[in-house]
């Protein structure tokens, strides 16, 4: 099916899940979604149920284009179990894939959707062509963890990065780890994490470009330059800090394929 809006490159909003009525956010889903949420585990039933709210809000022909916020539904309108509307399908619990935006049940064609989650906090990015998202809270890890999962140049890039800006280094590791899940989600392959450490993600703006801009409510964007086993590309990074939060958006340009041991690993 086509996209919903072809004009607009991408929309994200992180919200707070503390701030949301979720019991009344589960009348906004169709029924289809409604019985993939309830086949999830109990906890994971409430943040899934929002990404779907978010996610739904930020396909509006309303939504303003790039980080946007977004706000609690009138929590007594519910979907008409055959509305036949726009929904956010990603198979139940023992067939779980990759979150897409679909209609009617149909995925729509050049349209991604990602979610990701840390603490009270969901991030919901949508876009045209494939998609990824994370979002992690920044802290400092156990140095064999930085050697495992981040290679030599990744390494020596932080090191720079840290020495250049007044931002610690557990930033700056925290924004190259964020890129990599953000685009294993875009992927259609598959991996571990653990090959992490053979892939290097190489932002195309000066850390100092990126902590200046990072801050501001639009966040800043920049390209991503991706290498690993017989694979070079650049792909688009948007990114926003708040607070000790960093949120990662990540799109694949038209044309981009990931390498073959990939796999996007979608969240509910």
């Amino acid at each position: 099916m086509p996209s919903p809006w072809p004009e607009t490159p991408w929309r994200a909003a992180v919200v707070d899940r503390t701030e949301w009525p979720l019991p009344e956010m589960s009348r906004q889903l169709t029924s289809r979604e409604s019985a993939e949420v309830q086949s999830y585990h109990a906890q994971r039933q409430p943040r899934a149920t929002l990404a779907r709210v978010v996610a739904r809000q930020l396909l509006a022909p309303h939504a303003v284009a790039g980080w946007c916020s977004a706000w609690p539904v009138d929590a007594g309108h519910a979907v008409p179990a055959d509305d036949v509307t726009t929904e956010i399908l990603s198979g139940h619990r023992r067939h779980r894939q990759r979150p897409r935006i679909c209609r009617a049940g149909i995925p729509v064609e050049h349209c991604g959707v990602s979610f990701a989650h840390s603490g009270a906090f969901t991030l919901v990015m949508v876009g045209q062509q494939r998609v990824g998202a994370d979002l992690e809270a920044i802290a400092p890890k156990r140095p064999e963890f930085y050697r495992q999962m981040f290679s030599s140049a990744e390494q020596r890039w932080v090191v720079d990065a840290a020495r250049d800006t007044d931002v610690a280094p557990e930033a700056w590791f925290t924004l190259l780890w964020c890129a990599k899940e953000a685009y294993l989600k875009a992927s259609d392959e598959a991996v571990s994490v653990w090959s992490f450490g053979q892939w290097t993600m190489t932002p195309g703006l000066a850390p100092a470009s990126i902590a200046s801009g990072w801050i501001a409510a639009c966040g800043v964007s920049t390209t991503l330059r991706v290498q690993g086993p017989g694979r070079t590309e650049t792909v688009h990074l948007h990114v926003r800090r708040q607070a000790d939060l960093l949120a990662v958006g990540l799109q694949m340009p038209e044309g981009a394929h990931a390498p073959a041991e990939y796999r996007g690993t979608g969240q509910p």
